[in-house]
């Protein structure tokens, strides 16, 4: 991607501003919180709805999502921010749409238009999986 300088800035600006992906402390719990539910009890809940993950491949966070979601078999698309002017403002608009004030951290979902912003693995899988 080329940029002139001032979208560049502007660009970053934005970026870190907007889409921080901090390092988010873990609450000494072990993975298998995420499972408090067993993969039937999900699969029973519903059909799978269609999943927008937006993120970044140098976000830890996005990558750990997403390993999760392949571990379960969930299909999901990513768009990745740092490298499409589109998917950034696109999730820009998102976030706007859903009035979200605070510090947006990666991933962030769209779940059949539903907006979650840095979820936690569970609350994903109950609204991916909800009727």
């Amino acid at each position: 991607m080329h940029f002139n300088s001032a979208k560049y800035y502007l660009f970053l600006f934005f970026l870190f501003a907007l889409l921080g992906c901090s390092e988010k402390k873990e609450k000494n719990v072990n993975s298998s919180r995420d499972s408090t539910k067993t993969e039937d009890e999900f699969s029973q809940q519903g059909k799978q709805k269609q999943i927008i993950v937006y993120g970044s491949m140098d976000c830890d966070h996005c990558l750990t999502f997403i390993r999760k979601l392949d571990s379960r078999g969930i299909e999901y698309e990513f768009r990745d921010v740092d490298e499409s002017d589109t998917y950034f403002l696109e999730l820009r608009q998102k976030i706007a749409s859903i009035n979200y004030t605070g510090y947006v951290q990666f991933p962030v979902l769209d779940i059949e238009g539903s907006i979650l912003v840095n979820p936690d693995f569970k609350e994903a899988l109950d609204r991916v999986y909800s009727k």
